[in-house]
């Protein structure tokens, strides 16, 4: 007999796949477009919070998580050496594969980029986090995005990776605004901006940018 709670993250599996899902799935051989439509209003206002950033023109920027750049591509920084990394083997000719539940991340960037990523991971969240910020260059900086629960209120598991979320989104863990606040300022570098986005669903992100200073 499942438990009240895996009840209740089955409901609103069912409930998203007719919500959300189904839009997204609509063009799976274009995921790369669909993506960008689906999620254009959170890419957009994510952007424009690296956007006003201090780095060089050609800053050297890594998408983490993305087989193509995606956030790049709706910033200023169309111009500069951007690479991505993924679990995945991508075409993208600037890309290589890592598993952030156990990789270091190779290369030293002024920017490093990891939205929609931290969610889907199994490890301990500090030392991923860690892996990350250690590939940042002094003085450079990181953006991090993640989604929050059912209407950006609540969500039905905790962010300790107690349990898988869906087949459907592959989320081991998802976070509450308070859950998410309190993961990144307990980290030792400073929270330089963080904003809460909405996307163009019944989802809502909180993002943030720390500073390597």
């Amino acid at each position: 007999m499942s438990s009240p709670k895996s009840a209740l993250i089955n409901a609103w599996d069912k409930i998203a796949i007719i919500l959300y899902d189904s839009r997204l799935g609509r063009i799976e051989e274009n995921h790369h477009e669909s993506y960008q439509d689906l999620h254009s209003n959170r890419l957009r206002e994510t952007a424009a919070l690296i956007d006003g950033l201090s780095t060089p023109y050609n800053a050297s920027i890594l998408e983490l998580g993305s087989p193509q750049p995606i956030i790049t591509c709706v910033s200023k920084f169309k111009s500069a050496n951007i690479f991505t990394a993924d679990i995945k083997k991508s075409a993208y000719e600037h890309s290589f594969q890592i598993d952030l539940n156990k990789d270091n991340v190779p290369g030293s960037w002024d920017l490093v980029i990891c939205t929609e990523v931290l969610e889907h991971l199994t490890c301990n969240l500090d030392d991923a986090f860690k892996r990350i910020m250690s590939s940042v260059k002094k003085n450079g900086y990181a953006l991090f995005s993640v989604p929050l629960g059912i209407l950006g209120i609540f969500s039905p598991l905790n962010a300790d990776c107690s349990a898988k979320f869906s087949d459907h989104s592959g989320h081991y863990r998802e976070f509450t605004p308070s859950k998410a606040r309190k993961f990144f300022r307990s980290q030792e570098y400073p929270i330089l901006v963080e904003k809460i986005v909405y996307n163009n669903s019944l989802h809502w992100h909180y993002c943030a940018v720390i500073g390597k200073l």
